[in-house]
């Protein structure tokens, strides 16, 4: 499984919701890898909800992502459950500014190669997580 990581849009609310991008279309990021628009086609028709991790971590799921496909980008609608000690931990860092990350994991099901950089054609999406450090701000 690989890892992408993309900077949180918005701040988020007293019931733990925010907006971001899980990624830009066309964008090259620090992985030398680019995202083709549609390569989310298949996996967000299978399902558009997905959990979301604190920092990749299986163990640590914080709530749910809801993902839209825009026309140059993947929209995440972030739900923190506040319910859960990660999840007011998580709202807190996200408040305060210290974490304002996203990231997903996922496979690559397709793809082409062009000089060095990697053409993600189609991939394959298992998680959605906010984390400290993104790849592509």
């Amino acid at each position: 499984m690989e890892f992408k990581e993309f900077e949180l849009e918005t701040g988020i609310d007293e019931k733990g919701l925010f907006t971001g991008k899980l990624t830009v279309y066309g964008e090259v990021d620090s992985y030398n890898d680019v995202v083709v628009r549609g390569a989310f086609s298949k996996t967000l028709k299978e399902k558009s909800t997905f959990p979301l991790l604190w920092q990749h971590d299986r163990a640590e799921v914080i709530g749910v992502a809801h993902l839209t496909e825009k026309p140059d980008y993947v929209e995440v609608k972030g739900e923190l459950n506040l319910e859960t000690q990660r999840g007011r931990e998580a709202y807190a860092l996200i408040k305060q500014g210290a974490v304002r990350g996203l990231s997903y994991g996922y496979d690559v099901v397709d793809y082409d190669i062009k000089g060095n950089m990697r053409y993600l054609k189609e991939i394959k999406l298992y998680e959605v997580s906010v984390v400290t450090f993104p790849a592509l701000e």
